[in-house]
């Protein structure tokens, strides 16, 4: 990374592992179930590169529950 965009990050105190949540986690943000989630990441409205597995745990992007849940005023 270039030193001047560093900086510029740095002074926003942007982590980009607080867009990173379990699927428990991402569930409860948005108000719906575990299950309804891994429907949706099984169905492919969670696109492949928006969530992985680590372990037996299920990470997805933040961003990516958002779009897909809060249009629906969930």
């Amino acid at each position: 990374i270039k030193h001047k965009y560093r900086r510029e990050v740095m002074k926003m105190n942007y982590n980009p592992l607080e867009e990173i949540m379990t699927v428990t986690e991402a569930a409860q943000h948005v108000g719906i179930t575990e299950g309804a989630l891994r429907s949706c990441i099984k169905s492919g409205r969670i696109k492949p590169n928006e969530w992985r597995k680590a372990g037996r745990i299920s990470l997805v992007l933040k961003s990516a529950v958002e779009r897909e849940y809060k249009r629906e005023g969930k």
